[in-house]
């Protein structure tokens, strides 16, 4: 069974799997059921907001650390997805402020019921 811990040291967050060590070549059923897989969670919320935003164009950006901190930070890259979902008129384009069209707590809301299947 699969644990979340906090690691005492860096304070970050990892999931424990003891039986994944008996196994180490097998990927093919863990890959389909667990959410904490960067696939599976891509696939989740790609799959959100084409249920939600009737399939958006958007785009994929990987975010690294800065390279004076890689030697600490080496395995934290994450992926921001940014649906483009307005074209940037007048306002947006002269003064470089992006206006959002719904609230971040309402946005996030909505995905996580999508997500869930609850909404």
């Amino acid at each position: 069974m699969s644990e979340l811990r906090q690691d005492p040291i860096t304070h970050d967050w990892v999931i424990i799997n003891p039986e994944r060590a008996e196994r180490p070549e097998d990927t093919s059923d863990q890959a389909s059921v667990c959410p904490f897989c960067p696939g599976n969670a891509l696939s989740r919320a790609l799959g959100a907001l084409h249920r939600l935003l009737n399939d958006p164009d958007y785009n994929l950006v990987l975010v690294t650390p800065p390279l004076d901190q890689v030697h600490r930070l080496a395995s934290h890259w994450f992926i921001d997805v940014i649906p483009r979902l307005t074209t940037p008129a007048g306002f947006e384009l002269g003064s470089r402020i992006v206006v959002n069209i719904r609230t971040p707590e309402q946005a996030a809301l909505e995905l996580r019921a999508c997500v869930t299947g609850s909404g």
